[in-house]
């Protein structure tokens, strides 16, 4: 435990309200800027301050840390149902939430201008935007010519059930939703501990970011590599090739839907190497998940190839090409966006989520400079080689550190990095069950009233 005694949790509990009031005050005195002026880029305040949202967060914010309290004595008895419990508290607390935003979900689906993919689906079979996407893409909107294919047909599959976009974006929230039982079972595969599942599961579907935008489909972006992440770990634990074979496909499913999301590939890196030194997978092994996992991608590579003449690679070079060019369109310098999208992310993934991530960075930190200090071997539980909340959030920080530094994206993190700030939540979670009871309960707490205060006045979508 990090927090030893229960002033110590207390204290910590304090900290974190306090900071997440304080949250509260500068959005709803309209002092906290979303986005940089400098930068090209900011969320405008479309509202005054909304009393009854915040009133309303608090009392969503209480009844989740209660429920969630209440399901550990439940999770190691009735865990399916538990974690299909919470998918359905966390579809209604987002829908609640997201009442108080200017927009509706039926508005934010017929958007041109926020979501042009619906109304390309309509425009088009999926047969032929597929086939014709090369070509179309000269006179497509900004936002489908710098994405791949699968966000339109993603639509066009969608609309078999309802066409309603009301509908439509429900449906997708609940998508979204249910890729959170994805979380908890890597989770578990990784920590062997349901309450870090548990937690995890809570925070993600909490992300802050993640209610501003929903039912736009970045909400639903991480799934295939979140999957494929799964699947990685369960090949690892069994050698099951069918496994390797399913990670490539959906590798594939993600390319093919978000590129941007592969920028989790040291993710599956880490764990790769974490395997091959604890002895738990060896050369043959790796190889084996290698060649069935490219057999996996190129199947479906190659049949989209055929039957519809779309090119995967030909794709992702089209669209980064655009999404440079964006940019200088646009004018969003570099050097600004290096420190302000991380100012972004870490605000908008949930304030108290990122403060948690900190202090495990700075434990984790002091522990092994006092260990190297004293001659002494790092506590096991924070080995920085072999320890797998370490290890994950070390990954994590790279894998921002790489991502800022490469460019690729400059400004609307918020949106774009949804897929990334999952991993901000399950190393918070572990630094939570780490800290002791109650926190993981005030963590997702701070995180729904955040929400709330900024949903209610900021124009995330428009």
């Amino acid at each position: 435990m990090l927090a030893q005694t229960q002033t110590a949790r207390r204290a910590l509990s304090a900290a974190f309200l306090l900071v997440s009031a304080g949250m509260v005050l500068l959005t709803a005195s309209r002092s906290l800027i979303f986005g940089s002026a400098s930068g090209g880029w900011t969320y405008s305040y479309v509202s005054g301050f909304r009393a009854d949202a915040v009133l309303t967060g608090i009392i969503v914010g209480v009844a989740v840390a209660v429920l969630l309290w209440y399901s550990r004595t439940l999770i190691d008895q009735y865990e399916l149902l538990v974690v299909g419990g919470w998918v359905a508290v966390g579809f209604a607390g987002q829908l609640v939430l997201h009442f108080f935003y200017v927009y509706g979900i039926a508005d934010i689906v017929r958007s041109q201008n926020a979501n042009p993919f619906y109304n390309v689906s309509l425009a088009f079979k999926s047969y032929d935007f597929l086939s014709q996407y090369h070509a179309l893409m000269t006179s497509m909107p900004a936002h489908v010519k710098t994405n791949m294919p699968g966000k339109v047909l993603f639509y066009e599959g969608l609309r078999f059930f309802t066409e309603n976009p009301t509908g439509l974006g429900i449906v997708i929230v609940g998508i979204s939703d249910l890729g959170g039982v994805l979380v908890y079972f890597l989770v578990k595969e990784l920590y062997n501990n349901r309450a870090v599942s548990l937690s995890s599961l809570v925070l993600y579907l909490f992300i802050p970011a993640k209610v501003y935008f929903l039912p736009l489909l970045n909400i639903v972006s991480a799934i295939p590599v979140i999957l494929a992440l799964l699947l990685l770990v369960k090949f690892l634990r069994t050698r099951h090739r069918a496994l390797a074979s399913f990670l490539g496909f959906a590798v594939y499913a993600a390319a093919f839907f978000d590129p941007l999301t592969l920028a989790l590939a040291p993710f599956f890196l880490v764990l790769i190497i974490r395997a091959w030194r604890l002895g738990q997978a060896g050369f043959g092994d790796v190889l084996t998940l290698l060649g069935w996992a490219g057999i996996g991608f190129t199947i479906p590579e190659i049949g989209v190839w055929i039957f519809f003449h779309f090119e995967l690679f030909r794709g992702l070079a089209a669209i980064s090409a655009d999404a440079r060019q964006f940019y200088i369109n646009y004018g969003r310098p570099y050097e600004v966006w290096l420190w302000v999208n991380l100012y972004e992310f870490f605000l908008n993934a949930g304030v108290a989520s990122s403060i948690a991530c900190l202090m495990y960075a700075a434990v984790v930190i002091g522990r092994r400079i006092r260990s190297a200090a004293l001659g002494a071997p790092p506590d096991h539980a924070l080995s920085p080689h072999f320890g797998i909340g370490v290890l994950m959030l070390a990954t994590f920080f790279a894998t921002v550190v790489v991502l800022d530094l490469s460019g690729i994206i400059r400004g609307e993190v918020v949106r774009l990095w949804i897929f990334l700030a999952i991993f901000l939540e399950i190393t918070a979670a572990d630094f939570c069950e780490l800290a002791g009871p109650g926190i993981a309960e005030i963590v997702v707490f701070c995180s729904i009233v955040q929400t709330a205060a900024a949903i209610s006045m900021v124009g995330f979508i428009f």
